[in-house]
């Protein structure tokens, strides 16, 4: 997926994701491809009142704030999310790319 922002901009995404049975947390940063990271997301993760059409189980937000992507550098950045359940399983969502343009 990829992902179009401007610097200095508010960033925000919503979507849904699907998991397995019991109690998750999630954590994401944006970061360079070569690994180093740039920032981290503010990650809101609910459980759906009912499973989705196509298995969804959860809501998700990412955001960051303007002072934040303010310090995103003008290039392709890439992210993922990370969920974690009570137990300490760990499951990484596919990788997504964020395209960042100048403000």
């Amino acid at each position: 997926m990829l992902l179009t922002h401007t610097q200095g901009a508010t960033f925000s995404y919503a979507g849904t994701a699907t998991l397995p049975a019991g109690v998750w947390t999630a954590a994401a940063s944006v970061g360079r491809a070569d690994g180093s990271k740039v920032s981290d997301f503010i990650v809101t993760l609910a459980p759906l009142g009912s499973v989705g059409p196509a298995g969804e189980t959860h809501s998700l937000l990412l955001f960051a704030s303007p002072a934040v992507t303010l310090t995103w550098p003008v290039e392709e950045l890439v992210s993922r999310v990370w969920f974690t359940d009570a137990d300490g399983v760990k499951l990484p969502s596919p990788q997504f790319t964020v395209q960042v343009e100048k403000g």
